[in-house]
């Protein structure tokens, strides 16, 4: 009988001991100070985020280096192939994103090879013998390349007199290595590129051999010989025919 009573009291301890623990507890928490929410911080400027697309962009200059000097020159035609793209495009045209005559740059484009062949030269100039790069497009980059051209052959050639001044005002006919008229020109008009009148610089439509002939003398003259002249023209240069002389008419 003592032990059971003494078996309960210990366990009535404990309990009593746990419970006075928990009222300690309970009173530390409710005696500290209770911590202010914290304010929600909100942004006082707008910050975007960036999002690449994953596109690329190509930028093609034509230019010529015409007396050495490198100048951009306008109104070339390009073949662009590449990933899931075939297209055409032309110096300032809808696909071209650049108003500068002689630069096209063309935007959107999947990353990858591209395939780029310039179609149609600048007027007065020549297609490059190396006339298709082969690019790469890379995402969120602009990839640039240069096209170079020669300038077309011309010729050049003079009227004088017998003092050896230039005298106005002739019509000479041009003729290509056939032998076939394919050029009338006469000093100063549109296909004379030449400012000092007795004086030609005419554009040739291709590098080859051509014929000179006198067909009409200025007014007031003669030419002294009629004879054709004969000369081989390479793309990019200026080749003189020489100088075609006439003399009075007499009276």
């Amino acid at each position: 009988m003592e032990k059971s009573l003494l078996s309960f009291d210990r366990r009535a301890l404990r309990r009593a001991s746990f419970a006075v623990a928990s009222v300690a507890m309970l009173a530390a928490c409710n005696a500290e100070t209770p911590l202010e929410p914290t304010a929600v911080s909100i942004p006082t400027s707008v910050q975007p985020a960036v999002m690449p697309n994953g596109l690329g962009s190509l930028w093609l200059s034509t230019v010529t280096t015409e007396a050495n000097q490198k100048k951009l020159i306008g109104g070339a035609k390009f073949s662009i192939l590449g990933p899931r793209t075939s297209k055409t495009v032309s110096d300032n045209d809808q696909n071209d994103t650049d108003p500068t005559w002689g630069k096209i740059k063309l935007v959107g484009l999947l990353p990858g090879t591209w395939n780029v062949c310039e179609i149609v030269a600048p007027v007065g100039y020549v297609l490059s013998t190396q006339s298709c790069h082969q690019l790469t497009v890379y995402a969120n980059g602009t990839t640039s390349d240069e096209f170079t051209h020669l300038i077309l052959p011309h010729t050049q050639f003079n009227v004088r007199n017998a003092l050896n001044q230039l005298v106005g005002g002739a019509t000479f006919t041009i003729r290509d290595g056939n032998y076939t008229a394919i050029i009338t020109v006469k000093d100063n008009d549109a296909k004379d590129i030449a400012v000092a009148a007795g004086g030609f610089t005419v554009r040739l439509p291709a590098a080859g051999s051509y014929w000179v002939c006198p067909t009409t003398p200025p007014t007031g003259y003669a030419f002294v010989n009629t004879t054709c002249k004969y000369g081989f023209y390479q793309n990019g240069y200026y080749t003189s025919a020489g100088t075609f002389q006439v003399v009075p008419l007499q009276p």
